[in-house]
């Protein structure tokens, strides 16, 4: 998931000729870091001469905040309509966020050696 971010996060800024380091903070660091990597990343890459990355970082990952509680309220409904269980509000979050924590920093550090 977090590969697939970056790609498409690095994509969309090479596509619209901005830096692709905004396209890193921008996929995989705000959505899967939330608001404290994006902070921490934002701060780092506007050190490096990418002016307003802390200030897009952060609005990614706000955004990122909207989305998720879109996707909690559309599995309510779902689990309304054929029924409630336990595993996709226990198993999804614990896996997905034992895998961010294992691929995320690789990830992100060799992207933004690669853009820098």
């Amino acid at each position: 998931m977090n590969f697939m971010q970056t790609v498409i996060g690095v994509s969309v800024a090479k596509f619209t000729g901005i830096n692709p380091l905004l396209g890193v903070l921008a996929g995989s660091v705000s959505m899967s870091g939330g608001h404290g990597a994006a902070g921490a990343f934002g701060q780092t890459v506007e050190s490096l001469g990418v002016t307003g990355s802390l200030t897009m970082a952060l609005s990614s990952a706000t955004f990122g905040l909207g989305a998720t509680t879109n996707a909690m309220i559309n599995m309510g409904e779902v689990s309304g309509r054929y029924g409630y269980t336990v595993n996709p509000y226990l198993i999804i979050p614990l896996t997905g966020a034992f895998l961010i924590d294992i691929f995320q920093m690789p990830i992100i550090i060799t992207a933004i050696n690669l853009f820098k």
